[in-house]
């Protein structure tokens, strides 16, 4: 209801524009698609420009909230020649600050960051922590270490909400992620030079767009905006303030708009059946006799006794979950710290027994006709192998022909073999551009629109918008004290709720914890207890335990209630979007195999061990050293950005010690028989050949982390 007041504009040059370059790269204007429109609504906010700073307050009370102090500009420029345009757009409830960065060289240059503060809400308040849902964490000025998140590798949006009891604060990044393709590094700092003032010490959000060169390599962006010569990059930074802090979702409403213009709502309808994994193969079982660490050595190892032994224990599975197979192709030997293969089904053809698999009297295609829901866990699904026992891992590019066929073949044999799910295993935009991922699995259900996909780890919104998203819940890399500390998840993910109603979250649980520090077997009611409240939660549970004789739940629709009844939205299943990359030819429809027919290759024809058929031209070698280094960083649950991938440790236990691998062993589909023999690192050879991780220009290897720095960055 309030008037919408003129904008006023602020000019920061480095350097003087010719006449030419103004014309051609001015800044952003209110009808750019990213640019809030003005809005209505009482009047919450009074923005005022005091000298050189600008301060907001209260409308009704004049109380501060947040003033412009020296702590913390309004932009920043990492190259001093970049051209910055500001302009702040009044809205009823906060403000729009538009800003462009320019480019007038004739060289690459990085951008910047955009920051808002400093908010004066008080020594203490509460902020949301969605990398893993939407966790309120409590905050104090004196004790705070700076948190500072990636999107979309780790945090759900670019954006970030904190509160006190009067105020809820949310500030979003609106931009065009699918053009300019760069991340952004989102955080709330507390610094503590040139931050007093009325109200007292304040708060500052930071958007970080580009790297410096002195950033450390865990606190870089994967994917940095580098703005080409004579062009120019434009952002809002969009600024709300509620007086209700229990509706903290109606701050985020600029970035919800800006979102679902782009990419609508959900693509899928949510099943919310429970997941079952199904060990297949484990680490601790690789040993010369059984070379692909298959489980349940006596009686059901598919390369001696086919798959019909596992067939029939999968019909006697429950209906109403899905039977997750891991490691259906079995795992390395020699490349065992490359495990999962991507090798997800190609690998059946290796043998006539593993052949067996799409079998539809003897194989898995039999126990999905019998109704079983099956699926497969498709381990490193952007990382592709140049054979089996890999020499070289190359980042999937989905413009390169040859990487598109590799996937297919996996995914055609998959779908042969009558699986109806499918979990992409670090399918991470740390790994491979946001945006080619959103279009690729575009491509997957456009080709195999009988197969449902869940993405690995926690999905950012736009992947959440196409497949189901899967949080791994267990923090229990140390001594949690109670074991309520062993739960990272304890509220609904409102945040989801917000932008995708109708959204499936899959909500990983394991006892490892439970086991090694307070020496408790978890029983059928203690699981059937977590089963019940993740579904209260809104959370799909897909617990690492035999849940095959508990009852179904019933996962509670939780954008019924989380979110302000006027902000709600339909669930409604919303048509795909995206660009193809490459025409797919119609939908893939399975054919009748010869199980008898395989090539034994063991790597579905890809194991030349050249580079040349994967890697394509311009790429970029990385040694095993650096490999090794983000196999390292995955380790570490805690580090934003780096959600262990789903069950390295219960798979891959070359990393593990004797005693997790012990426990890894309890709880897979039914407990798993124990081995022959012992087993240890030392037990089987060790590769002496160094493996070649090979990136594509469009991608970037290194994983990130939250930085401790309190002040802009």
């Amino acid at each position: 209801m309030t008037p919408y007041a003129p904008y006023i504009r602020t000019r920061l040059l480095a350097t003087v524009m010719i006449g030419a370059t103004a014309l051609l790269h001015g800044a952003a204007r209110a009808g750019d698609p990213f640019v809030p429109p003005p809005e209505s609504g009482p009047k919450i906010i009074d923005l005022k420009k005091i000298g050189s700073k600008w301060e907001m307050r209260d409308a009704q009370s004049g109380k501060l909230i947040m003033q412009e102090r020296n702590a913390v500009p309004q932009t920043q420029a990492f190259d001093s020649r970049v051209q910055r345009d500001i302009e702040m757009r009044p809205q009823p409830s906060g403000y729009d600050m538009v800003v462009t960065f320019t480019n007038p060289t004739s060289e690459p240059l990085p951008a910047g960051a955009l920051y808002a503060g400093m908010f004066t809400l008080g020594p203490s308040v509460t902020y949301f922590d969605f990398r893993y849902g939407s966790q309120p964490v409590p905050a104090n000025f004196s004790t705070y270490v700076g948190q500072h998140y990636n999107y979309p590798d780790s945090q759900y949006s670019p954006v970030w909400v904190f509160m006190n009891g009067e105020y809820a604060v949310g500030v979003s990044l609106l931009y065009s992620m699918m053009d300019y393709r760069h991340d952004a590094r989102m955080g709330l700092m507390n610094p503590s030079g040139s931050n007093d003032g009325e109200g007292g010490k304040g708060w500052g959000v930071a958007a970080r767009l580009s790297n410096r060169s002195t950033d450390p390599a865990n606190q870089r962006l994967p994917f940095e905006c580098i703005i080409p010569p004579g062009e120019r990059r434009s952002y809002v930074l969009a600024v709300r303030v509620t007086n209700n802090p229990s509706e903290w979702p109606r701050t985020l409403l600029p970035y919800r708009k800006h979102f679902r213009s782009q990419f609508g709502g959900v693509t899928y309808r949510r099943e919310g059946l429970s997941l079952q994994p199904v060990v297949i193969a484990e680490g601790s079982y690789l040993e010369p006799a059984n070379p692909l660490g298959f489980t349940w050595i006596a009686s059901r190892r598919p390369d001696i006794f086919g798959w019909r032994p596992w067939s029939d224990a999968l019909k006697q599975s429950s209906r109403q979950q899905i039977q997750m197979l891991w490691a259906p192709s079995g795992l390395y030997y020699e490349r065992a710290e490359e495990n999962f293969p991507f090798q997800m089904t190609s690998h059946w053809l290796s043998t006539p027994k593993l052949a067996t698999a799409v079998d539809p009297v003897n194989g898995l295609k039999a126990a999905a006709d019998a109704g079983v829901r099956l699926g497969l866990w498709w381990g490193r699904s952007v990382e592709l192998a140049d054979k089996w026992e890999p020499d070289e891992i190359v980042y999937f590019n989905p413009a390169n022909t040859a990487h598109r066929q590799a996937a297919f073949d996996e995914m055609d044999l998959a779908v042969q073999a009558g699986v109806t799910w499918v979990g992409l295993d670090t399918f991470s935009p740390g790994r491979v551009q946001v945006a080619d991922l959103y279009d690729w699995l575009i491509d997957l259900r456009t080709r195999y629109p009988g197969v449902r996909f869940i993405v690995e780890p926690n999905a950012c919104d736009l992947l959440h918008s196409v497949a189901g998203s899967f949080i791994s819940g267990w923090k229990d890399d140390k001594h949690p004290g109670t074991i309520d500390g062993l739960y990272r998840v304890n509220a609904p993910h409102t945040l989801a709720d917000f932008i995708l109603p109708g959204h499936e979250t899959f909500l990983a649980f394991r006892y490892n914890g439970y086991r090694q520090y307070f020496n408790i077997n978890p029983t059928p009611q203690i699981i059937e207890e977590d089963m019940r409240r993740f579904a209260q939660l809104g959370y799909t549970p897909a617990i690492f335990e035999d849940k095959n004789d508990i009852a179904p739940v019933t996962v509670a629709r939780t954008w019924e209630t989380s979110v302000p009844h006027d902000l709600r939205l339909s669930p409604a299943v919303h048509p795909l979007r995206g660009r193809s990359a490459v025409a797919l030819g119609g939908a893939f429809r399975p054919t009748e195999r010869d199980s008898s027919a395989f090539t034994g290759r063991g790597g579905g024809g890809h194991d030349s061990g050249s580079s040349s058929s994967f890697a394509g031209v311009g790429t970029v070698m990385r040694s095993l050293a650096g490999r090794q280094g983000l196999a390292n960083d995955v380790e570490n649950q805690d580090q934003p950005g780096l959600a262990l991938s789903t069950v390295n440790t219960i798979v891959n236990s070359t990393r593990a010690s004797p005693a997790t691998q012990a426990l890894n062993r309890a709880g897979s589909f039914g407990a798993l028989p124990s081995a022959n023999s012992p087993k240890s690192k030392g037990s089987k050879p060790k590769s002496s050949t160094p493996i070649r991780v090979v990136t594509s220009k469009t991608t970037a290897p290194t994983k990130t982390a939250a930085a401790a720095d309190n002040g802009p960055e």
